[in-house]
């Protein structure tokens, strides 16, 4: 959708290494810029074009859908010199895909626990000192929720070597961009934008059982200031199918959809 696309040359900026507008970061010492990228998920193809204006020395998509990436042929995007494109599920495909710079996931119709086997995968997929992000819709109707997604990915990073970040961007939406849209999958005006940054200096690692640490924090990213912590006490809790919960696990806040419909 077109409210996205400051978005995403956001999130493309933040992939490529311009880091600067974003704030200071020390642990992006190494600076790698537009190197290697990776994008899960090509969806309508934005974060991609965005990728592309940074001229990437390699850039790879992974996308399942077929209607989509029959277009994405019909566009060209598979005769592109620095584009390779993954057909297929990205847990199929996902070990010829290589190592990069930058990581950005964005799938459709997943749940957290999809999200959660990816990280597994990133200590193999980012060079040191490579960034990762992703679209951050996690639980989008509730900022206490929405903070305790956060730092549940920030301590699942943190367990593998990433030091993450949530950056506020402000965006506005038009009331018209949801007119004939099933299902609004974002209402808030601050978007936290996610730069995850790899310090290890090495690849290898992986998760283990940091999950049974993470999976007992209830407390928002710093980030996100005193409007979550004001909020806290206040807030109703939504109804399941409104907090982004799949019905598998409507008991547990480790489940977030990440479906954007």
């Amino acid at each position: 959708m077109q409210w996205e696309e400051p978005l995403m040359e956001a999130h493309a900026d933040v992939l490529t290494g311009q880091l600067a507008s974003f704030g200071d970061f020390p642990e992006n010492s190494q600076g790698l810029g537009a190197g290697a990228v990776l994008n899960v998920g090509f969806g309508m193809g934005i974060i991609d074009t965005a990728l592309q204006s940074r001229n990437p020395t390699h850039h790879t998509i992974i996308e399942a859908h077929p209607q989509v990436y029959a277009k994405m042929v019909a566009d060209g995007w598979t005769e592109k010199e620095n584009v390779t494109v993954l057909f297929g599920k990205w847990q199929d495909v996902i070990h010829e895909a290589g190592k990069f710079d930058g990581v950005f996931f964005d799938t459709y119709g997943e749940y957290y626990e999809d999200m959660h086997n990816f990280h597994e995968l990133l200590p193999n997929l980012l060079n040191p000192g490579g960034i990762y992000s992703f679209f951050n819709g996690m639980c989008p109707f509730n900022i206490f929720f929405h903070g305790v997604a956060c730092e549940l990915v920030r301590l699942e990073l943190q367990a593998i070597g990433l030091v993450s970040h949530f950056v506020p961007i402000q965006i506005q939406l038009d009331p018209a961009t949801w007119q004939g849209v099933r299902r609004k999958y974002w209402q808030r005006e601050t978007y936290y934008l996610p730069i995850c940054l790899n310090t290890r200096s090495t690849g290898g690692g992986g998760l283990g059982g940091a999950l049974d640490e993470v999976a007992t924090t209830t407390a928002p990213p710093a980030e996100m200031g005193q409007q979550q912590q004001q909020q806290r006490a206040s807030v109703n809790p939504p109804a399941e199918s409104d907090m982004g919960f799949s019905s598998s696990s409507s008991s547990s806040m480790t489940s977030p959809s990440l479906q954007r419909s």
